[in-house]
C-alpha cells in the first residue's frame, strides 16, 4: 500500500484460509449444524480457497487498479483496514 497526493495504491498480495496448528488439519468443522460430512468439509474448503483466490485478483483488477481517492468509502463495501508488522489486514463487509 502507497500513498501519493490523496490516492492510495494498493495491491492485495495474499487472500486465503488461515490454516494455522491449531485447526489446519481438522478434518470436520467446529459445529457442524448442516451435518456436513468429511470430504464435502474438506471440499468447502477448496472451493473457499479458490474464491479467495479470484477475490485477490478482482480487487487488484478492477477495485484498486489505478489508485482509490481518499478516503476510500466505496458504496459495495463496509470496509477496515488494520495494520501490524509489514502486514496490512482488509476485513469487508458486502453488502446487498
Amino acid at each position: 500500500m502507497e500513498t501519493h497526493n490523496d490516492i492510495v495504491n494498493i495491491t492485495v498480495t495474499d487472500n486465503k484460509i488461515k490454516m494455522d496448528a491449531q485447526f489446519g488439519g481438522r478434518q470436520a468443522p467446529i459445529r457442524n449444524n448442516v451435518k456436513m460430512l468429511n470430504n464435502e468439509y474438506r471440499e468447502y474448503l477448496t472451493q473457499f480457497g479458490f474464491s479467495a483466490f479470484q477475490m485477490q485478483h478482482w480487487l487488484n483488477n478492477d477495485i484498486f487498479k489505478g489508485g482509490v481517492k481518499f478516503p476510500y468509502r466505496p458504496d459495495e463495501f463496509i470496509t477496515n483496514i488494520a495494520f501490524s508488522d509489514k502486514a496490512a489486514h482488509m476485513m469487508f463487509v458486502i453488502e446487498a
